[in-house]
This record gives C-alpha cells, sequence and structure tokens, in this order.
C-alpha cells in the first residue's frame, strides 16, 4: 500500500486536487499581464512596419521587416509562455468551478464550450515549445563542435551575403498576434 495522502486517480497525468476550489483565480493577473505584453508587442511592430513597406505592403528591405517580425515574435513569445505555464491550471480550475447549466446556457456558456479548443492550442503550444528547446540544444552542440573544429573555409565565405535573406515575407504579418484578450 502506498503512503502517499492522495487516493489513487486513473490517469497518472492529472493534477492533484487543489483545497480552494478557486486557486485557479491567482493565476489571472499573470495572464492578464502576458496578453498585455502580447498585444504591446504587437502594437510596437505595427507602429513602425507600415514605414517599412511599399505602397502595396510589400517590404523595402525583406532583412529589415523579417529582423522586426524576429523581434515581435520573441517579445511576444516570452508572454505566451506565461500562457503555457499558468493556462491549463486555469482552465482546470474553470471546468470544477462550472456546473451542468453553465455549459448549456447562461452567461460563460459560450466561453465553456471554446475550452477545448484552448486546450488543443496550449497543448501544441507546449509541443512547440518542447521542439525548439531541442532545436536549440542540438544547435549550441553544433555551433560548439563548429568552433573547436578547424575550418579549410574562410568564415567570411562560408556566411550568406548581407541581404539574403527568404523572400517568404507577405504583407503586415500577424500571424500569430490577433489580439488578446482576458
Amino acid at each position: 500500500m502506498s503512503a502517499s495522502s492522495t487516493p489513487p486517480s486513473s490517469g497518472d497525468n492529472q493534477l492533484p486536487q487543489a483545497t480552494d476550489p478557486l486557486a485557479w483565480r491567482r493565476h489571472l493577473p499573470a495572464l492578464a499581464t502576458a496578453a498585455a505584453g502580447i498585444n504591446e508587442a504587437c502594437d510596437a511592430w505595427d507602429a513602425v512596419s507600415d514605414s517599412l513597406c511599399d505602397a502595396d505592403g510589400w517590404p523595402l528591405d525583406d532583412k529589415v521587416y523579417g529582423d522586426g517580425k524576429v523581434k515581435r515574435d520573441a517579445e511576444a513569445w516570452k508572454h505566451a509562455e506565461v500562457f503555457l505555464d499558468h493556462g491549463p491550471e486555469v482552465l482546470a480550475g474553470v471546468r470544477a468551478a462550472a456546473t451542468g447549466p453553465d455549459y448549456v446556457e447562461g452567461p460563460i456558456s459560450d466561453d465553456l464550450r471554446r475550452i477545448r479548443g484552448i486546450d488543443t492550442i496550449l497543448f501544441r503550444a507546449e509541443e512547440l515549445r518542447h521542439e525548439w528547446a531541442a532545436v536549440m540544444g542540438l544547435w549550441t552542440v553544433r555551433s560548439r563542435a563548429c568552433s573547436t573544429s578547424t575550418r579549410s573555409v574562410p568564415r567570411s565565405t562560408a556566411t550568406p551575403k548581407a541581404g539574403t535573406t527568404h523572400t517568404n515575407s507577405a504583407p503586415r504579418d500577424r500571424r500569430w498576434c490577433a489580439s488578446v484578450n482576458i
């Protein structure tokens, strides 16, 4: 018999039951701040992105435009990670606090129906976070290996020419910076 004070559950991945059924609410300020941070990163990009494009909305300089998008995405991602860290507990708490009639009709019924989609988004974002960590780990290992090996090609000729980037830019890309509201 186990010495655990929690009853056995049907799934190994379940969180232990909180003693306070509304404990999830303590995460809401962090989520609200993160949502504001995502919107701020996107708004800052929107304030300058048009000036980097021609009249048809295409980037004048792919590198400058691409660097701006990378900066926006990196800043927004820092805030998105807050959702990955706090979101699952908040969603579980909301489900636990909701009653059957809340799902059928009432002021939060539409929101409760959207939770399943949010779960899927959080799950996929967590997968992406792990994939990115693995890629960065491989990149770090490879860059260390390259820096310690002898190179027959001078570094200056091994790097791409200035101004050559991918040309897959779309006008005013707001791919994942849609407004986030909490």
